[in-house]
């Protein structure tokens, strides 16, 4: 009993140890590609793992995006994210890692696993999987001086640039995902096709106008957009906004719009397809 008791005290010990480690980093970084993968946010990978640090709270970026200017200042204030592939033959299987300005390994999650056939598939279920247990550790940024970091001037929070943060994809076993055989690069718009850009979707028609950031999506017969694309950085993936909801975007291999959002109530991925018109 004594034993028992002593192993669930360093259990917690190192379980606390973690968190408070997690706490003292405001933003994580996440690479345009992972080491295993083929080309930049393959199988919406990389857009993922940003949302889901962003569901646990820290200001996640993808390389290439707009930094803050106190991370700018002081890379010491974030964490660079890694995703290993330790797939084997009949299950897929992600570690996630997260590394200090030093290099030094701060956390790693425990295996998240996956036995879905479908890569895009399997890999989403077992990113999630990875991410898991970031929940338990109730992660809360708190302003601390770490060892490495350079000491500097901070900037008041209102001369902070502020990045609106964005809900991308949340993957549920148990939602509908749209998934193609194969890596597909999905073709975005450019200003010539954009004002003929027109899709339906049940009776309705919609259609897109081009904008400085990406696009303004229109019901036919209405005078104002009742939904924002946004142009991210990997340039084949859109921040969708309206008034009721957040998410992503995307044109699939025919030119329809796919978007998908997370459903609060049922914490579930919802799916609409536009279908491209001639």
């Amino acid at each position: 009993m004594k034993k028992f008791i002593t192993f669930i005290i360093l259990f917690a010990g190192i379980y606390i140890s973690k968190a408070q480690d997690l706490n003292a980093y405001r933003y994580v970084i996440v690479p345009e590609k992972f080491e295993f993968l083929k080309e930049a946010d393959q199988y919406q990978l990389n857009s993922l793992a940003k949302f889901l640090f962003e569901k646990h709270g820290f200001e996640a970026f993808i390389e290439g995006e707009e930094m803050p200017l106190e991370f700018v200042q002081n890379r010491c204030e974030g964490l660079l994210a890694n995703v290993a592939n330790e797939s084997g033959l009949f299950r897929t299987r992600l570690i996630l890692t997260l590394k200090d300005c030093n290099n030094r390994v701060v956390y790693t999650s425990p295996e998240g696993t996956s036995a879905e056939k479908d890569f895009q598939t399997a890999y989403h279920e077992a990113l999630r999987n990875a991410f898991s247990p970031l929940g338990n550790l109730n992660y809360n940024y708190r302003e601390t001086i770490v060892s490495g970091r350079p000491e500097i001037n901070r900037i008041p929070e209102t001369e902070t640039p502020k990045k609106e943060v964005s809900e991308k994809v949340d993957i549920s076993p148990h939602a509908e995902v749209r998934v193609n055989p194969k890596p597909v690069v999905k073709p975005t718009v450019d200003n010539a096709q954009a004002g003929n850009f027109n899709f339906t979707k049940g009776d309705n028609l919609f259609f897109l106008e081009k904008t400085s950031n990406g696009y303004s999506f229109f019901q036919k017969g209405m005078a104002e957009p009742f939904a924002a694309l946004i142009q991210t950085s990997t340039g084949n993936n859109f921040i969708y906004s309206s008034i009721t909801s957040k998410g992503m975007a995307y044109f699939d291999e025919n030119g329809n719009l796919v978007v998908e959002v997370l459903n609060p109530q049922s914490n579930t991925l919802e799916t609409v397809l536009y279908k491209a018109q001639p």
